[in-house]
C-alpha cells in the first residue's frame, strides 16, 4: 500500500512540474508574481516596493468591506430567524431586535464616515495629482 501511495504521489508531482509554473493571479498581494493579470491596472510581475505595499493595504480594506457586507447580511438574517422562532419569549425577541439594530447602526456609521470624508475633500477641492479618486492608489 505504501508503495502504491508513493508511486501515485510521484506521478502527480511529476505531471505538475511538467506543466511549468502555475500562473496565479488572484490574491491580495499585487506584486512579485510569475505572470500578469490583464484585468488589473497594475503589473503583478513587478518586484514589490513601497507603492505595492500601499496598494496591498487598499486591497485588504476593500476585501474587508466586502466581507463585512456579507457578515452584515448574515447577521440580519440570523436576527430575523431568531425573531421568527422566538415564540413569544421577550428575552429572545429583544436579543433579535438588538442584533438587527446594531448591524444597521454599524453600516450607517460606515456610510456616514465615507460620505463625510468625501464631502470634506470635495469642499476643499481635492484633486488627485495622478488622476482617479481619493480612495484609489495610483502609483
Amino acid at each position: 500500500m505504501a508503495l502504491f501511495v508513493a508511486t501515485l504521489f510521484f506521478v502527480i508531482n511529476s505531471q505538475i512540474y511538467a506543466q511549468g509554473p502555475v500562473c496565479t493571479t488572484e490574491g491580495l498581494i499585487p506584486c512579485g508574481r510569475n505572470c500578469d493579470d490583464g484585468a488589473t491596472p497594475w503589473f503583478e510581475n513587478n518586484p514589490c516596493d513601497l507603492c505595492s505595499m500601499i496598494l496591498m493595504g487598499q486591497l485588504v480594506i476593500e476585501f474587508l468591506l466586502k466581507i463585512s457586507a456579507v457578515a452584515a447580511v448574515l447577521a440580519i438574517a440570523f436576527g430575523g430567524i431568531l425573531y421568527i422562532f422566538a415564540a413569544g419569549s421577550s428575552g429572545t425577541i429583544d436579543k433579535a431586535k438588538s442584533i438587527i439594530k446594531y448591524v444597521l447602526l454599524g453600516f450607517l456609521i460606515v456610510f456616514i464616515a465615507w460620505a463625510l470624508v468625501d464631502t470634506i475633500l470635495a469642499m476643499f477641492g481635492y484633486i488627485d495629482p495622478v488622476g482617479g479618486d481619493w480612495y484609489t492608489i495610483n502609483c
